[in-house]
Order: structure tokens, then C-alpha cells, then sequence
């Protein structure tokens, strides 16, 4: 009777997913120490994250498997007296993601310090921290050896049974038993061990249970192992959730059985030992039972059979499959392995996913590789179902290394220690571990299994392997075959803005697939595909249709989840995409199995299309940089484009017009009237701005310019047949118009300025003579320009011209004097006139001189100054229509008469005018009421002061030395102060007339005709003390006829008048009044 101590277990509860973020993409991943005990493992249904691996301590993973930083050892029921672990250890996790670990304990339960017992342990453990929830319990108590446990849970949330917990297992010792328990309350109690096993059944080793999504429970089990190749494998069905099976005694309703048996291997000359095979098998004969959760009533039991039932002879050993469609009442036996004749299946196990996908993995010598013992290394095979077991697929290879099973295997049966050379035959049974394990889920199958160590390449030991590959992998998609690119073979997925396939297969190793995509709008093709990396790494190339490759995604073997190609495309090309397993034909695959599920996404996204386009400031010449008006032939723009649309395109730098041999990738065009002009460069530091200067020989052209930018991109198909280089050229969508005027003719020359008459003050509104500091000027020109006003070549002054062709414009202060004002045009371009002819304009807010410089020039005839009007006349040359110039409001006037006469009017409604000579032809006006004063010089004819009408007052001012003046009293009377100019007045004007003669010792003389009436009061300072030799009056008439009479005093002292008048002629009388006169004399 064999008695396994330690044996090998994977739990087929693992519930990996591949949807949420899949374990790394790698080789076969060492998961535990090393070791020759089984590993067991399982998924967290509510987190698969949250991954739990055993062999003899327990491992936690929250990152999918990636690391185990959490190591949990064995917990020790309360007063077990534990010497040792057992190890085969299995988890299991139920619906509500609670895990419970199941192992074998060591116990001294004698006390004598040496095993005894053998018991099987039930732990709790949180799967997040590995803390051990509550008590381990011991469910086999008693002096017992049990051997090999198998846990299920109820993990199906609709089961009427669901969470509870099922244990089977085979006690040893006295004959061999195969035991039943479960629990009900989530391991807290556990219902007593029932055998379940037959009487006269044999050696019944192993066992296995299993949990129906209807809540049925199956368990399983060998006969008479290691025994007759015609064994039965029994099977039996509880639909009372344990409840029967847990009864005392067990009810068992239905137990069916079907044969299957290999040879247990044992290296002891009695004839059944498969050749070139030195490993135990008795872990082979386990029956694995996997109830389908998609069809009811279904269920799968793997198994292990020597076909023509004689060990050592011919096929040992191949993979079948027991299948059942009425729950298990009656089963129907296939070979699913397919090695070829004479080659070794061995210690299969199988799963199924929750879409009712069937996977079963194998040892496999089919590759006939040997060892330096002339023993076969073993491969670890695997093949699928997707139709519930009636077809499978071909059979595929998972590990990368092949397994050495002598290295490192420590002997079961046969000479040792050590498990070498020794004895005489030389019989060594090895043990490399008796049981595999698998898991399926979403699709993917997950596997452990014992492989060797390494020290370099050189195998050394043995340890647990684990790795990941697709089920659906395995099955072909609807567009195969289409493994390579010609025409009929390559997928023609024609011409879409966008293309979506998911479901599709790399299926075997020399897979590969080839799609053919037409481009729909000029821009780029993106591929892209998505896989599960973990399982095996996908890569794709793009072709043109030269069939040159033009992009791959990657040359080595990578952790990618998903992998991406962006290329430049034209419209109209074909383009051609390869999906296969790295580094793929013509190297062979270095990934065991390369088969993997894809989903592929081709988008094509049109070029951008550019805006913004805009005349830089530099370049828009005249007053206003932003109104695209301007005289640059070769001035540049500025664009936008938006490069998220591009991404994955190269920029092609190269602006030459030949661009079919540039660079692949994107350019930016730009077109004016709708040529192509050049091509625009990127702006440094500014992404998605772009800049192009119009070039000598596509300048801008005269007039309007209607400019527009479109992306050019130029794909990398390329003939090799024909010599250079010729991409094919698309072009993506036009901006919108730029619209650039180039102007470069220079404006009409303006006319002078003119002064607005309201601008032009003093009385005459167009002697451009004003008082206004700051005038407005008026004028025409070219509608839109701008006016420049300049007064003696400096800017005084700017402004619009209105859409007409005018403008109005109000310069800047000016000082007093004589302004030459010129106008000048800048067109919208830029562009200058030539300076228009000048306007002479005086400014007199202050004081005018005349003539100056101003635009009057000197007199050439009398002048006349006509107080009321605040005009004067005289000066040739003057713009106005009067010919005559305004001083009102001038404060002083200067003029120069020019040797001519000068005639100073006043009001018609009386004045009080005052003459001051300053020279011989000099003088200085004021009049009354006003303080304007009027210098005047070079008066070489006569001044006439004529007050007109009116009440007047006419006073004439001595100086203020000794004066000498004299008065002539007659219709035209005349004032000379000493040799000073003479003033005339027309005397009938005159209702009085005042002389001034001011300090100084002075001497008046009146003559006073028979021919008017005049009034004259003369004035001559304040006495001397010297009063002989003071001032002195002189009165007489013009004629012998005159009376005189003197009528001295008044109310001033030397004051008095004198009459001078003609009673025998014309009765006429002049009256001279007098005051501060020291003497006053008369005479005829």
C-alpha cells in the first residue's frame, strides 16, 4: 500500500481576471520556494487583485500576482500538539470573497516527541493582511493519517447551498477510505468525517470535489490504484448540499464510475514502467471533476489513461475527457490530448470559465528531448474546448524551459539517500510532485506546475512555475485565414473614419494577421490593439502597399497591454496592418503559448485644418498693424494649427517645392489665391504656431491677395522599383481666407491745408491770421489715409480722412508767430505722399507783426485799420476774400507800413482814441474801451486818425522830455510832437481834442483857423517850481480876423481856456482849454 505523505496540489477555484488589469506580460514567473510539495492557488471573485498562493505557507498578492509580499504560515488548531507540517495545502474562496485554507498538520498526539497523526486543518484567513481570522480548526480529529485534502466552496451566489464548504480527503492506515465533511456557518463548525468510499474498491487515492452552479455536489475519486489498468474512476452526486454524504451513514443516491488507469511508474523491473520515464505517477490517476456553469446537468471529468490498458507498452499514458449531459448518471469517454504515438501524456487537470470554456494542460514528451540519463524532458501542453467538450483545439505548448524531472528529484521509491547511482540494478522512483494545477476565468487560463532551478542555464533543482495564456486564443476569428499581405489573403476592412474588431485570435505559433485599410481622409491612420500583455505580447507592424515596412510597434518582447501605431496617410492608399506574437516570423515565437485574444481600433483622423492665419505686425505695414493692409511684397504670416490632431505624425521640415522625397509626416502649405506658395516652419517655443515669409519668387502680388493654409502630408509608401523617391502627397482641409492687401503706390499729393474759419479768428475767418492756439485745418485727400499736418516740418497734428476723402483736424499748441502748414498722406499701406504745398498761417494769441513773415507781404499802398471792423487793409497777398486782415481779440499789433500812408478809423459810435509818437514814422495807438495796442513804424505818408462818428475824444501824447508841439486847428487839424510823425484828424470827427504834453519844460502851439469848430484841451504836466521857466501855451489864429480871448483860471492851477474865434468870416470858434500851464501867450 503506497502512503503519500506529501503531495501536489493547484486549486481549480482561481478566478483571474482579464479584464481588470492583467498580470505582467513575462515568462513562466517562479511563485514559491523550492521544493517538490504542491502548490495550490485562488482569485478573489469580489477582488481579482487580490490573488492567494500556497505551498506549504500561504502567499498574498494585491497587485495580480505580480509580488507576494504577505507570507502566512500554517495556523495551529487551539491544543493541537503540532511536531510538523503535512503541507498539501488548497484554497478556496467562497461568494463573498472569504478565504479558507486547508492543509495538513504533523501531531504528537502520544506525547513521546515522535508523529503520530496526521490531521487535516481548516483556516480562515483575511486574503488582504494574511491575519488568520479566528481559530484554525481541526475538522479530522483523532490518531489518524489523512492524506491529500481537496476544499470546494459554494461560491455561486444564486445556489441554494451557497458559502457552504465541502472537504474530501483519504485516510490511510488499516486499508484506505476516502472521507467527507462540510460546514454549513463558513468553517465555524464542521460535521463529522463519513467515509464515502466502497468497501473492496481498492487503494482509493486520490480525491476530488467539486460544486455545481445548481448548489450539487460531486465527488471523486480512483480505485485500485496503482493496480489494474481496467481501474474505474466513481463519481458521486449530492443534490442535498452535503447534507446526505454528511449523514450517518452516508446517503448515496447516485454513484456512476467509467475506467481509466496509467501505470503508477515504479521503478521495480516488474515490466509497467514507461521508458525513459523515472518519475512516480500515482498522482496522475486523479479524477478532476469541472461542472459546466452554462449548461445545466453538464459536467467534465479529466482523467489519465493508458489506451490499450497495458502499462509499459505503447502509449502510456493519454489525456481523456469523461463527459456527462444527465449529471453524471451516464458519461461518454474522448481522448482530448492529440501527441502523437508512442509519446507520454501525463498528470492532467482541467477548468472551465464562467462562459463555459473548457481547458485542459498536460506534462507532454511529444518533443523527444532527453537528459544525459537517456530520460524525456517533459513540456507542459494544453488544449481547449469552446463547445462543451464535443471538439477541442489543437494542442499547444505553455512553458518556455523545458522540465528536467531527474534534477533535483528526490526519490520515492528505490535506493537512498541519494536518489543516484546505487545498487545493483540501479531502481529509482522520482518524485517531481504528483499533481498540476489550472484555473480559468474570462477567458484565460491560469496554470502552476513543478519545473527546475537554474544556476545559469544549468538546471539544478525544482520549484513551482506559474504563467497565464488565453483560452480563446485558441480559437480562430472570423477573418482566418489572412496570414500574410497578398491580395485575397490580407482582411480587406476597406475605407472608414473609424474601424472596430474585437474577438480576434493570434491562434497558434506561427499565427499571424494581415489587414488591409484604405485611408479615408488625408491625415493619419492610427492602429491600435489591445490584448491581455501578461498572456503574451502582441505586436503590429504597418506596411505600404509596396508591401515595405513602414512602422513596428516594438522588436523585443515588452509588459504592453496594448500596442500603437500612428502613421501619415493620403487618401485613396492602401495601407496594410500585421498583428502577430513577438518577435514572429520569420524568427519563431520565443513566447510558449503565443496565443492571445486582440481587439483592433483603426481610427483616421483628417488633418487639422489650419486658422488664425494672420499678417504679423512686422509685416503690416502703416498706422495700423492688425488691418492686413500693407506695402511687404515679401511679408509673413503667422497660423495656428491644432497638433493634438497630428499627434504621432512627424513635422517634415523640408519647404522645397519637390516634396514627394521629403521627409514622411506633415507640413503646413500655404496658398495664395490659391496657389501654392511655400511651406510654413514651426515657431520656436510656441507650440501649434507656425510662420511663413512669402519668398522672391512668390511675393505677394498688387491689389488683393486671398491667402488660405492646408496641411500636406506625405506618407511613407515608396516604390522600390522605381528609382528615388516618391511618397504619395494628400492635402487636408483649406483654412478659412486671410484676405491681404499689398499696396504699394504712394497716395496723390494733397492740397495746402486750410484753417477752418472757425478756427480763423480776429474778425476776418480767411486771413489765416488767428488768435487760436490750437487751430482745426480742413482739406481732401485719399479716402481712409491718414493726414499728417506739420507746422514748419514738425508734427503738429494727425487724423483720418473720412471714407469721402476730408478730414478736419485740430493741431497741437502753437506759440505766436508765422506757421508754414503742410499736410501729408500715409495710405493703409503704408505708403507716403509727397508733401502737399504750404498755408502760411499766422498765430497772434498774443501780439501780431506785419508783415512779417507772414503771407501778407509788405504795403504797397495806404493802410487802414479799421477799429470798428477789426480789420486792417493794405497788405497784398492775403487769402481772403476781403483782402483784409482781423485783429480782434490781438492784444498788440505791429506794423510796418512800408513807407506808406497809414488811416486808423474808428467807431461810428464814439472813440477815445490815443496817438503816441514814438518816431518820425512811428507810433503807438490805443483807444478806449479796448486793451489792444497797435504799434505802427516806416509810416512815411500821412496818419490819418479819424474817430468817425460819435461822441470823440482824440488825445495826442507828448514825451517825457521837453516837448515842442504843434497843433494846426483847420478841417483836416495836425499834431507833430517835436519832429515826430504828425497825426492828421479830420477835426469834424473830433468832439474834443487832447494833447498831453507831459513833463518836461513844454511848449504848445495852437493855430486854430476860421474854418471849423474844435475843442481842444491841452494838458501840459503838473508846474515846475520854476515857474518862469515852466511850460507855455501858445494860442492864435490863422487870420488877422481872429478874436482871442483868455479867460485864466480854474479849478487847477494854470489852468484857464482860450477862444480863438472868427465873428466877422464864418462865426466859427475853436475852444482851448488848458491846465498846469505856467504861461500861455496869444497872437494873431
Amino acid at each position: 500500500m503506497w502512503r503519500w505523505l506529501a503531495g501536489l496540489l493547484v486549486s481549480v477555484a482561481v478566478l483571474l481576471s482579464a479584464v481588470s488589469r492583467p498580470v505582467s506580460a513575462a515568462p513562466d514567473v517562479v511563485v514559491g520556494p523550492q521544493g517538490n510539495e504542491p502548490v495550490t492557488g485562488a482569485v478573489n471573485p469580489l477582488n481579482p487583485q487580490n490573488v492567494a498562493v500556497a505551498q506549504c505557507t500561504l502567499r498574498l498578492s494585491t497587485d495580480f500576482g505580480r509580488t507576494f509580499p504577505i507570507t502566512v504560515n500554517p495556523a495551529t488548531p487551539p491544543g493541537y500538539p503540532r511536531v510538523g507540517i503535512g503541507c498539501d495545502d488548497v484554497l478556496a474562496f467562497d461568494s463573498q470573497g472569504r478565504l479558507f485554507w486547508a492543509y495538513l498538520l504533523r501531531g504528537d498526539l502520544n506525547g513521546d516527541g515522535t508523529q503520530d497523526d496526521l490531521t487535516v486543518v481548516v483556516a480562515q484567513v483575511n486574503p488582504a493582511t494574511g491575519a488568520i481570522v479566528g481559530n484554525a480548526a481541526d475538522i479530522t480529529p483523532g490518531q489518524f493519517s489523512d492524506d491529500k485534502p481537496w476544499l470546494a466552496a459554494d461560491a455561486t451566489p444564486g445556489s441554494p447551498f451557497r458559502d457552504n464548504l465541502y472537504i474530501v480527503w483519504t485516510r490511510l492506515g488499516g486499508g484506505s477510505q476516502v472521507m467527507f465533511s462540510r460546514s454549513v456557518n463558513q468553517g465555524g463548525a464542521w460535521s463529522a468525517p463519513r467515509q464515502i468510499s466502497a468497501a473492496g474498491e481498492g487503494f482509493v487515492w486520490p480525491s476530488h470535489v467539486a460544486v455545481a452552479p445548481n448548489g450539487d455536489v460531486y465527488a471523486s475519486y480512483h480505485s485500485d490504484t496503482c493496480g489494474a489498468a481496467t481501474a474505474q474512476m466513481f463519481v458521486i452526486r449530492d443534490s442535498t448540499g452535503g447534507a446526505n454524504l454528511a449523514a450517518n451513514p452516508p446517503v448515496i443516491t447516485q454513484k456512476t464510475s467509467f475506467q481509466s488507469a496509467v501505470t503508477c511508474n515504479v521503478q521495480d523491473s516488474s515490466g509497467d514502467e514507461v521508458p525513459n520515464t523515472d518519475f512516480w505517477m500515482q498522482g496522475a490517476l486523479a479524477p478532476y471533476v469541472v461542472p459546466d456553469p452554462v449548461q445545466p446537468g453538464r459536467i467534465f471529468v479529466i482523467a489519465n489513461d493508458d489506451p490499450n490498458n497495458t502499462f509499459g507498452n505503447g502509449d502510456d499514458g493519454d489525456v481523456i475527457l469523461a463527459r456527462s449531459t444527465d449529471y453524471g448518471n451516464t458519461w461518454s469517454i474522448s481522448t482530448v490530448s492529440h501527441g502523437p504515438a508512442g509519446t507520454l501524456q501525463v498528470f492532467p487537470n482541467g477548468a472551465i470559465d464562467q462562459n463555459g470554456r473548457l481547458v485542459i494542460f498536460w506534462y507532454d514528451t511529444r518533443r523527444g528531448q532527453l537528459n544525459g540519463n537517456n530520460n524525456f524532458l517533459l513540456d507542459l501542453y494544453a488544449t481547449v474546448s469552446v463547445d462543451g467538450g464535443l471538439t477541442f483545439s489543437n494542442d499547444f505548448r505553455i512553458n518556455d524551459t523545458a522540465f528536467d524531472p531527474d534534477v533535483g528529484a528526490p526519490c520515492r521509491f528505490g535506493p537512498q539517500p541519494p536518489c543516484q547511482t546505487a545498487g545493483d540494478p540501479v531502481q529509482q522512483t522520482r518524485r517531481i510532485g504528483e499533481y498540476n494545477g489550472i484555473a480559468a476565468a474570462d477567458g484565460i487560463g491560469y496554470v502552476a506546475w513543478t519545473g527546475n532551478t537554474f544556476t545559469g542555464t544549468t538546471p539544478t533543482g525544482q520549484q513551482i512555475y506559474f504563467d497565464v495564456f488565453s483560452i480563446l486564443g485558441t480559437v480562430t476569428d472570423r477573418f482566418e485565414p489572412n496570414d500574410a499581405v497578398q491580395p485575397g489573403v490580407a482582411t480587406n476592412l476597406g475605407a472608414h473614419a473609424s474601424y472596430a474588431e474585437s474577438g480576434l485570435t493570434i491562434h497558434s505559433d506561427t499565427d499571424e494577421d494581415f489587414f488591409r485599410v484604405v485611408a479615408l481622409n488625408t491625415g493619419k491612420l492610427t492602429f491600435q490593439i489591445a490584448s491581455n500583455g501578461r498572456l503574451s505580447d502582441l505586436d503590429i507592424q504597418v506596411r505600404d502597399k509596396f508591401n515595405n515596412v513602414v512602422a513596428t510597434s516594438s522588436t523585443s518582447v515588452d509588459q504592453n497591454n496594448s500596442e500603437s501605431i500612428t502613421i501619415p496617410a493620403v487618401a485613396g492608399e492602401p495601407y496594410f496592418l500585421r498583428v502577430y506574437a513577438s518577435p514572429g516570423a520569420p524568427n519563431p515565437p520565443n513566447q510558449f503559448p503565443p496565443l492571445n485574444v486582440y481587439s483592433l481600433t483603426i481610427t483616421n483622423t483628417s488633418a487639422s485644418v489650419p486658422f488664425g492665419l494672420d499678417l504679423t505686425a512686422d509685416s503690416d505695414s502703416g498706422r495700423n498693424n492688425a488691418d492686413d493692409v500693407t506695402n511687404v511684397k515679401q511679408a509673413t504670416i503667422q497660423l495656428r494649427l491644432d497638433e493634438a490632431a497630428l499627434t504621432g505624425v512627424p513635422f517634415s521640415p523640408t519647404a522645397d517645392a519637390a516634396i514627394a522625397d521629403d521627409a514622411p509626416g506633415f507640413k503646413v502649405g500655404v496658398l495664395r489665391n490659391g496657389t501654392l506658395a511655400g511651406f510654413a516652419t514651426r515657431v520656436a517655443g510656441q507650440p501649434g504656431v507656425y510662420e511663413f515669409a512669402f519668398p522672391p519668387s512668390t511675393p505677394l502680388v498688387e491689389g488683393t491677395n486671398l491667402i488660405t493654409a492646408q496641411v500636406f502630408i506625405i506618407d511613407s509608401s515608396d516604390d522600390p522599383a522605381v528609382a528615388g523617391t516618391a511618397h504619395a502627397i494628400g492635402q487636408g482641409g483649406e483654412s478659412a481666407v486671410l484676405v491681404v492687401t499689398l499696396d504699394t503706390t504712394k497716395p496723390a499729393t494733397p492740397g495746402a491745408p486750410d484753417l477752418l474759419a472757425s478756427s480763423d479768428s480776429g474778425g476776418v475767418d480767411d486771413d489765416n491770421v488767428t488768435t487760436v492756439t490750437t487751430p482745426k485745418f480742413t482739406g481732401s485727400g485719399e479716402a481712409n489715409a491718414l493726414l499728417r499736418i506739420f507746422a514748419n516740418g514738425k508734427l503738429v497734428g494727425q487724423g483720418t480722412m473720412t471714407s469721402s476723402g476730408d478730414y478736419e483736424i485740430t493741431v497741437n499748441p502753437l506759440a505766436d508767430g508765422v506757421y508754414s502748414i503742410t499736410a501729408q498722406l500715409e495710405d493703409l499701406a503704408g505708403n507716403l505722399s509727397d508733401p502737399s504745398p504750404a498755408l502760411k498761417v499766422t498765430i497772434a494769441s498774443q501780439s501780431l507783426i506785419l508783415p512779417g513773415t507772414t503771407a501778407s507781404g509788405g504795403a504797397t499802398g495806404p493802410v487802414t485799420i479799421d477799429l470798428a471792423a477789426g480789420t486792417i487793409a493794405g497788405y497784398p497777398g492775403i487769402a481772403g476774400a476781403t483782402g483784409k486782415i482781423g485783429i480782434v481779440g490781438i492784444p498788440v499789433v505791429n506794423l510796418a507800413v512800408n513807407g506808406q500812408a497809414l488811416t486808423i478809423l474808428g467807431t461810428p459810435t464814439g472813440d477815445g482814441l490815443i496817438y503816441t509818437p514814438t518816431g518820425e514814422q512811428a507810433g503807438t495807438l490805443t483807444h478806449s474801451g479796448s486793451a489792444q495796442v497797435i504799434t505802427f513804424s516806416a509810416v512815411a505818408g500821412t496818419l490819418t486818425l479819424d474817430p468817425l462818428g460819435g461822441s470823440d475824444t482824440v488825445t495826442i501824447n507828448g514825451t517825457a522830455g521837453a516837448d515842442t508841439i504843434a497843433v494846426q486847428v483847420t478841417s483836416t487839424t495836425t499834431v507833430q510832437v517835436n519832429s515826430l510823425k504828425t497825426a492828421s484828424l479830420p477835426i469834424a470827427n473830433v468832439e474834443k481834442l487832447v494833447i498831453l504834453a507831459g513833463q518836461g519844460v513844454d511848449t504848445v502851439n495852437v493855430t486854430a483857423f476860421d474854418t471849423v469848430n474844435a475843442t481842444v484841451f491841452v494838458d501840459s504836466g503838473e508846474p515846475t517850481t520854476n515857474t518862469p521857466n515852466g511850460d507855455i501855451l501858445v494860442v492864435g489864429g490863422g487870420s488877422p480876423r481872429a478874436r482871442i480871448q483868455q479867460q485864466p483860471g480854474g479849478p487847477n492851477p494854470g489852468s484857464g481856456s482860450i477862444t480863438v474865434s472868427y465873428p466877422q468870416t464864418t462865426g466859427n470858434q475853436t475852444r482851448v482849454d488848458y491846465s498846469n500851464v505856467e504861461r500861455t501867450q496869444t497872437s494873431r
